[in-house]
């Protein structure tokens, strides 16, 4: 369930999202009902890895697909633990092995997700990775700021209005 104190700390991170635009198409709204409100999106790896050093105020969380081009998200997830420390980052793969989560777990993962996986699955994941590290900070206004942006980024506004999760099709998969 969804509580007021997690849209809430939702609504103050900038997450960075990291698939194909098919999937990017389906995970932002999805984010945005959660009132996530700064959502940066990447198609590859390389321009993950380039959106962690221009966002202007920081990535605070990363979902990313591990099967993306021309750097895998288990790069991306190497580079995030090496630079960026201790953010979350949820990994989406949709070809899972044991081998791979045990990898991904070593390398810092902060939750796991096999595709296909419904949206109420993803919520729990979300919101579990935001916890982790956000929930006993005092405040996320605190975590550091990163670069200055040199690039344009894409941030969305908030989405639509809350939707009791009890009544959504959980069976709907992403």
């Amino acid at each position: 369930m969804v509580t007021s104190a997690d849209r809430l700390m939702l609504s103050k991170l900038r997450v960075l999202v990291v698939d194909d635009q098919d999937m990017l198409a389906l995970l932002v709204p999805f984010l945005q009902e959660l009132d996530v409100r700064n959502i940066y999106r990447a198609t590859d790896g390389v321009a993950a890895i380039e959106q962690m050093n221009t966002v202007r105020r920081g990535v605070q969380m990363v979902i990313c697909d591990w099967d993306i081009p021309k750097q895998n998200g288990l790069d991306v997830l190497k580079y995030v633990r090496k630079n960026f420390l201790d953010i979350p980052f949820v990994m989406l793969a949709a070809h899972v092995t044991a081998e791979a989560i045990a990898t991904a777990r070593v390398e810092g993962v902060t939750e796991y997700l096999a595709k296909p996986f419904n949206v109420v699955t993803l919520q729990e994941r979300v919101i579990a990775a935001a916890r982790s590290y956000y929930g006993s900070k005092p405040s996320l206004t605190e975590v550091p700021l990163m670069a200055t942006p040199t690039l344009d980024t894409e941030t969305t506004t908030p989405g639509t209005p809350d939707k009791n999760p009890e009544t959504e099709d959980d069976a709907w998969e992403i």
